[in-house]
C-alpha cells in the first residue's frame, strides 16, 4: 500500500479560521489525489517493468560430439531447466554429469537467466563432461534404467515415484493436432465387438487401452550392480567408483567398472577379480555409447525405443504428484530388476530420520512458498513453481513413508497401545491410519466413517488452498491408500506437540459440537474464504446455551501456531451434506430424487456434494434468478409505458409514480429471490450451512425460518446431482455397459450419436444396430409419442433407406410423420419434412417394386435399375447431432432476408410520403419557398409512383406464385393418386407372384 501525505490544518484563533480550515482541506483533497495519481501510474510503470523483464530468446547448444541446436528458453528460466531438458532430449538424453558453459565461465545451476551476464540472443553454451562421484554414477546407471524403461507401464501401475498411467496418446493415436501425411488414409470407424448392442460379455482388459502395446523393445538381458561391489581401497585410489554386471541380447556377460572418468571394460569374470581394462577398454563417458559399442543389438533396439519415447506427449513422460490409479490392474510380466530389488529391500527407511541433516522442515517449506511475492506475473509464476516442487517433493515423501509405516519400517510414537491407535512422525511428517480409534465416529458410523474422513478432509484442503487467502494456512496432506490401509500424512504445525489439543484449538471444536469456541480473527478470515466456497456464516450453541458464530462446521479446528500462523484442519464437513444418502425426518426431497429410490442407507453419514457440484448448482440458480426478474422487469416496463401516455404532467404525481417503479423494481427482485431458494430477501445470496444436518450440532433457531431455508437449500442441491450424467462416444458407451447396463436412458443418447456418425462414413449396417437399439430405449423412456422416439424413427428410416429396405424406412417414417402430427400440428415445418420424405421413398419403393416384378415376370431384360442413395451432407450430419444433443441454431433462409428487404424498401416508402405529406401542409412564405415546395411534391409523387408500380409488380407475383402453388399441388395429387395405385396393384400382384 502506497503511503499519503497527511496536511495539518493550523487555526488563526478568528472567523477566519473556518475558511482558511476548508481551504487547506480542498488543497490536501487536491494534492492527495494528485499523489494517488502518481503513484497508481507508479504502480502500472512496474508492473510493467516487471513483464518486460521476462522475455524469449533462442540459444545455441553445443554438445561434446554431434552437431549443435537451438532451444527457446526464457529469461525467468533458472539453468537448471536447462540442464533438465537436455536430460529428456532424444540426442542428449544419456548424458547426466555435465556443466554447461558460457564464453568460458561455468553456470550456476540455481541461477537466473537473465543474470548471466553475456548471455543474449544466439550465445552459444557449451556442455563439458564432468568427473563422477559414487553419487553421479549412481544417478546415471538409475538414469539409463529409467531410459530403458521409459515405455514399461509397470510403474505407473504401481505408482512408483509418482507415475501415473496416460491414455491420451493411445487414445487419440498420437498428436492431435498433428496433420496426416496421406489425407486420402480411410479411417476405420467400426466399433469394437464389445460395444455392440446386445452384446453380453462385459470384458475388463479395454480399461486399459496401452495394453496392446506392452511390448516395447528390448534393449538388454541384465543390468545390474556387481557383486564385486564395493571396490577394494587400492581400486578405489585408481578412480574406480563402483562395478556393474551386463548380459547383452546377445548372450555375451561383461563386467564393467564406473570410474571418475566414465565407464569402460574390465577384466574381471564369476570366479576371479581383475579389475584392470580389457582390451579394448572402450573408455566412454556415458554408459549408454559404451553398450553401443558392445551389442548391435542394443543399438538397433534403444534407437527404437527412443523415437517411441520422444513421440509421446511430454506431459505424459513428467511424473507429478496428482496421481491416477487404475481400480483393475492387469498381469504382467515380472522381470529381473536389480534397481527396483535394491529399492525394495536395500532402502534405510529403519534409520533414515536419524541421520543429521537429511529431514526436511515440510510445513516450513509448504507455508514459506506459499508467502512468496506474487504481485507480477513474475512473480506469481516463480511462486507456483516453488509451490509445485515442493508439493511434489512432500507428495513424494509421504507416500514413500506411509508404505513405511504399513510395511512396519517406522516406529510408532505411542508403541504400547493398540495397533489401530498407534501414530508415526518420521521425516517431520505425522501418519494415522483411518480407524475410529476413540469412538469420534461412532454416531456417524464408526471405521466406515473414519476411512472417509480422510478424503473428504483432503478436499477441504484443496478447496481451502484454492482460495489463495493471504494470512490462512492449511496443513500438507496426503491420503495414501496402500495395503488394504488408508494412511493419512500430514505436515505437523509448530509447537503441536508440545501443547494439549484442548490448549491449541482457538477456534471449533474438539468434540463434535458440545464444547464449541471461535475467534474475530478466524472469523475474518474464513468469512473471506466462505465467499467464495458458498459458505455461509450461522450460530451454534454451546454446552452454556451461549450462542458461538462460525462461518465453517463446527469440526472445523483452528489453531495458531508457535510461528504465529493461523492454521485450520479437519474440514471433512467443508462441503454441504448430500441427503439422499441420509434418513432424515425433516429432510425433504423432490420426486426426481424419490423416483430413484432415494434417501438410501449408506455405512456411514459423511456423504457430501463436490464444490465441483456447488459451484454448478449457483450458477444454475443464478441464471433462474436472472430470467425471472428479467421476465417480470420487461412485463413492468410494458405497463410503465402504457400508464407514461396517461400521467397529467404535475410533479406531485410523477414523483409518485417514480416512488411506485422502485417499489415495484423492489418487489420483482423479491419475488426472483424467493423463486430461487436465496437466503435474502432482496438480493441473490445462496450459500450453504454445513452444520444443517450434524449431529449433536443445537443451533440457535432450530425451528426458525431461516434453517428451514437452509435445510431446503441443501435437498435442492441434492436433488439436482441426480440430473448429472457423463456423455461421451465409444468408450463412453462401454463404461456406461459397466456401471448401468444396457437399459438406461444416457445410452440410448451415445448410441444415437455413434449411429449417426457411422451413417456418415457409410458404414450403415453398424450404424442401423446402434440407432434401432437407440430407438428401443427411447420408446421404453421416453414413451411412443415422445418427440425423441420421432427422431430416432427418422434416423432409423434415413439409414434403411440407404440400404436399399425402402418398405421398413416407409413403416419406420410413417411413424415419425404421425408422431410429428399429432404432436406439433400438419402445419408444423417437421411435419411437411416428414411428408415430403414420405413421398419421396414412397416413389423410390414404388419404381423398385415395379422393376422387381417385371423382372420376375420376364417383361424385363434389363436389370435391376440402381438405388439411388444420396449420401449425407456434413452440413445434415451437424444438424441431426446438434438437435440430438440439444444444440439449436437459429437459421435465417435467404426468403426471409428478401422478405425483410422488402418490408424495409415498404417502410422507407411511407416514410417519404409521410414526409411529403408534413411538407404540402406546412405554410409557406415568399416564391423560392413555393417552388421548393412544388418541386418536392413532384418528387414525393414520382416516389409514390414508383412504390405503386412496385406494389403492382408484387402483387402480379403473387398472383403468379398462387398459380403455381395451384398448379404444384394438383401435380402432387396425381402423384400420390398414382403411387396409391401402384402400392394397390403390387399388393394384390403379391400373393398372385407367392
Amino acid at each position: 500500500m502506497c503511503n499519503r501525505n497527511l496536511i495539518p490544518t493550523v487555526g488563526n484563533g478568528d472567523d477566519s479560521s473556518t475558511e482558511g480550515h476548508e481551504k487547506a482541506e480542498t488543497e490536501s483533497q487536491e494534492k492527495s489525489e494528485e499523489t494517488k495519481g502518481t503513484e497508481e501510474i507508479k504502480d502500472n510503470e512496474d508492473k510493467e517493468e516487471a513483464l518486460s523483464q521476462e522475455y524469449g530468446f533462442t540459444v545455441r547448444i553445443k554438445p561434446p560430439y554431434g552437431d549443435s541446436f537451438s532451444i527457446q528458453v526464457s529469461s525467468m528460466e533458472l539453468v537448471q531447466e536447462i540442464h533438465q531438458l537436455l536430460m529428456d532430449r532424444e540426442d542428449t538424453c544419456h548424458r547426466t554429469c555435465f556443466s554447461l558453459h558460457l564464453d568460458g565461465q561455468t553456470l550456476d545451476n540455481f541461477a537466473e537467466l537473465k543474470t548471466i551476464e553475456g548471455l543474449k540472443e544466439g550465445s552459444v553454451i557449451r556442455i563439458q563432461e564432468e568427473p563422477y562421484t559414487v553419487r553421479e554414477a549412481r544417478i546415471h546407471v538409475r538414469h539409463v534404467r529409467d531410459l530403458l524403461k521409459s515405455l514399461d507401464p509397470i510403474d505407473a501401475l504401481n505408482g512408483v515415484d509418482c507415475a501415473s498411467l496416460s491414455f491420451l496418446n493411445t487414445v487419440t493415436h498420437g498428436d492431435v493436432l498433428e496433420k496426416k501425411k496421406k489425407s486420402s488414409e480411410s479411417v476405420d470407424c467400426t466399433p469394437p465387438k464389445y460395444i455392440l448392442p446386445n452384446c453380453k460379455d462385459r470384458q475388463l482388459i479395454p480399461l486399459q487401452p496401452t495394453m496392446k502395446e506392452q511390448k516395447s523393445p528390448q534393449c538388454l538381458k541384465v543390468l545390474t550392480m556387481s557383486g564385486w561391489n564395493p571396490p577394494p581401497g587400492p581400486r578405489k585410489l585408481h578412480g574406480d567408483l563402483m562395478y556393474l554386471y551386463v548380459v547383452t541380447l546377445e548372450g555375451k556377460h561383461f563386467h564393467i567398472t564406473a570410474s571418475t572418468w566414465g565407464f569402460y571394460l574390465n577384466q574381471t569374470s564369476e570366479e576371479e577379480f581383475n579389475p584392470r581394462p580389457a582390451n579394448p577398454s572402450y573408455l566412454c563417458h556415458s554408459l549408454i555409447d559404451l553398450l553401443n559399442m558392445l551389442s548391435a543389438a542394443f543399438k538397433r533396439n534403444f534407437a527404437n525405443l527412443q523415437k517411441k519415447r520422444t513421440s509421446r506427449h511430454p506431459f505424459e513422460r513428467v511424473a507429478t504428484p496428482y496421481q491416477v490409479y487404475a481400480w483393475a490392474s492387469p498381469m504382467l510380466e515380472h522381470g529381473i530388476d536389480a534397481l527396483r530389488a535394491e529399492d525394495a529391500f536395500s532402502s534405510k527407511l529403519g534409520y533414515e530420520e536419524h541421520i543429521p541433516g537429511q529431514t526436511r522442515d515440510w510445513n516450513e517449506e509448504l507455508q514459506t512458498t506459499r508467502e512468496l511475492a506474487r504481485r507480477t506475473l513474475p512473480e506469481r509464476l516463480l511462486r507456483e513453481r516453488a509451490i509445485f516442487k515442493v508439493h511434489s517433493d512432500f507428495v513424494a515423501a509421504a507416500t514413500r513413508g506411509a508404505m513405511a509405516v504399513i510395511d512396519g519400517n517406522v516406529m510408532a510414537i505411542n508403541p504400547g497401545e493398540d495397533p489401530k491407535m498407534q501414530m508415526f512422525i518420521w521425516n517431520n511428517i505425522f501418519f494415522s491410519l483411518g480407524f475410529d480409534v476413540r469412538d469420534h465416529y461412532k454416531e456417524v458410523g464408526g471405521d466406515a466413517a473414519a476411512h472417509v474422513a480422510p478424503r473428504n478432509d483432503l478436499q477441504g484442503v484443496r478447496v481451502y488452498s484454492a482460495t489463495d487467502l493471504e494470512g490462512l494456512y492449511t496443513l500438507g496432506t496426503v491420503v495414501v491408500d496402500y495395503r488394504g490401509y488408508r494412511v493419512t500424512a500430514q505436515s505437523i504445525i509448530p509447537g503441536i506437540l508440545e501443547r494439549e489439543q484442548e490448549q491449541s484449538v482457538v477456534y471449533g471444536s474438539i468434540d463434535f459440537g458440545k464444547t464449541v469456541v471461535t475467534h474475530p480473527k478466524y472469523m475474518d478470515l474464513l468469512q473471506k474464504a466462505g465467499q467464495q466456497l458458498k459458505i455461509l456464516p450461522h450460530k451454534v450453541l454451546n454446552e452454556k446455551n451461549e450462542e458461538i458464530e462460525l462461518c465453517s462446521s463446527v469440526e472445523c479446528k483452528g489453531i495458531i501456531g508457535n510461528d504465529g500462523r493461523h492454521y485450520i484442519l479437519d474440514l471433512l464437513r467443508t462441503f454441504p451434506p448430500d441427503v439422499n444418502f441420509l434418513e432424515l425426518e425433516d429432510a425433504h426431497l423432490g420426486p426426481a430424487s424419490r423416483e430413484l429410490g432415494f434417501p438410501v442407507i449408506h455405512k456411514h453419514k459423511l456423504a457430501t456434494l463436490r464444490q465441483e457440484l456447488v459451484d454448478a448448482f449457483v450458477d444454475n440458480r443464478y441464471m433462474m434468478f436472472l430470467k425471472y426478474a428479467a421476465l417480470h422487469l420487461q412485463q413492468l416496463s410494458e405497463i410503465e409505458a402504457e400508464e407514461a401516455k396517461k400521467i397529467v404532467e404535475n410533479v406531485t404525481e410523477s414523483i409518485a409514480a417514480e416512488k411506485q417503479v422502485e417499489e415495484n423494481t423492489k418487489d420483482i427482485i423479491k419475488k426472483a429471490a424467493a423463486a430461487v431458494g436465496s437466503l435474502k430477501e432482496a438480493d441473490f445470496d445462496i450459500r450453504f450451512n454445513p452444520d444443517v444436518y450434524s449431529p449433536g450440532v443445537q443451533h440457535s433457531e432450530p425451528e426458525g425460518e431461516q434453517l428451514k431455508k437452509e435445510r431446503k437449500l441443501v435437498c435442492d442441491a441434492a436433488e439436482f446431482l441426480v440430473s448429472v450424467a457423463l456423455k461421451l462416444l465409444y468408450r463412453a458407451r462401454y463404461l456406461l455397459l459397466l456401471i448401468h447396463g444396457e437399459v438406461h436412458p444416457e445410452v440410448s443418447l451415445v448410441d444415437s450419436n455413434i449411429g449417426l456418425i457411422l451413417h456418415a462414413v457409410g458404414q450403415y449396417s453398424l450404424s442401423l444396430q446402434f440407432l434401432e437399439k437407440s430407438l428401443e430405449l427411447n420408446c421404453k423412456f421416453f414413451g411412443d409419442k415422445s418427440l425423441k422416439v420421432a427422431l430416432s424413427y427418422h434416423l432409423v428410416a434415413r439409414t434403411q433407406s440407404c440400404m436399399g429396405d425402402f418398405r421398413g424406412a416407409l413403416k419406420n417414417e410413417k411413424e415419425t410423420f404421425t408422431i410429428y402430427k399429432s404432436q406439433l400440428g400438419p402445419e408444423h415445418e417437421k411435419t411437411k419434412e416428414a411428408d415430403e420424405c414420405l413421398r419421396h421413398l414412397t416413389q423410390q419403393a414404388v419404381v423398385m417394386a415395379k422393376k422387381i416384378s417385371e423382372a420376375y415376370n420376364g417383361r424385363s431384360t434389363l436389370g435391376l435399375p440402381p438405388i439411388q442413395i444420396q449420401p449425407p451432407s456434413m452440413t445434415s450430419v451437424l444438424e441431426l447431432l446438434n438437435i440430438i444433443n440439444g444444440i439449436l441454431y437459429v437459421q435465417i433462409t435467404p426468403a426471409e432476408i428478401e422478405r425483410v428487404r422488402a418490408e424495409l424498401e415498404k417502410s422507407h416508402a411511407k416514410a417519404l410520403e409521410e414526409k411529403s405529406k408534413t411538407k404540402r401542409t406546412q405554410k409557406t412564405k415568399g416564391k423560392n419557398k413555393e417552388l421548393d415546395l412544388k418541386n418536392e411534391e413532384s418528387d414525393a409523387k414520382s416516389d409514390e409512383s414508383d412504390s405503386k408500380s412496385e406494389d403492382d409488380d408484387s402483387k402480379k407475383m403473387a398472383s403468379a406464385e398462387e398459380r403455381d402453388e395451384s398448379d404444384n399441388k394438383s401435380e402432387e395429387e396425381t402423384v400420390v393418386k398414382a403411387i396409391d395405385i401402384d402400392i394397390k396393384s403390387e399388393e394384390e400382384e403379391e400373393p398372385a407372384s407367392r
